[in-house]
């Protein structure tokens, strides 16, 4: 009997390391996009100054930074799909006025996640956010054009 719990443990001992070094190696690799990102943003545009990522994973996966220039004006810089955009922040809707607009169509809207974009080519907002309804909790992705917020399309999935 001591012989199966000695064997056993040592499955499941190995079982967690290598669960462990998977998510390690996913992590690293992870990590690296982002870096990458965050040093083409610093080289390729007015980007001098790093204050968070955002990840968007459309079409095309981007990562977003979002950080300010020389002057401290705020920047979101989208890297991804072959290239390096920057676009000040205030010559686009916030993620305050995204959220305002969506409150106002939407109600009582649970967002899950508020992130800049490239959808259809355009520099869009994704919002992803679920609904009470009847039938349970309903999942959405709105996209908001980032320069003035207009709403593009809204696509409804399924309840949980």
């Amino acid at each position: 009997m001591r012989k199966w719990l000695l064997i056993a443990a040592a499955v499941i001992l190995a079982i967690a390391a290598a669960a462990v070094w998977f998510y390690l190696s996913a992590r690293s690799g992870f990590e690296a996009a982002e870096r990458q990102a965050v040093q083409a943003a610093l080289e390729q545009s007015s980007l001098v100054r790093v204050d968070r990522l955002s990840h968007y994973a459309g079409d095309e996966p981007y990562v977003i930074v979002f950080g300010s220039d020389a002057e401290d004006q705020p920047l979101i810089v989208w890297v991804g799909g072959g290239e390096v955009h920057e676009e000040k922040a205030a010559d686009g809707v916030s993620e305050n006025d995204i959220r305002a607009l969506l409150a106002a169509r939407v109600g009582t809207a649970e967002v899950i996640r508020l992130t800049p974009g490239v959808w259809q080519g355009m520099r869009v907002w994704e919002a992803f956010y679920k609904t009470e309804e009847a039938d349970g909790f309903r999942y959405y992705y709105d996209y908001y054009r980032f320069s003035d917020g207009e709403l593009l399309e809204t696509y409804r999935l399924g309840t949980e």
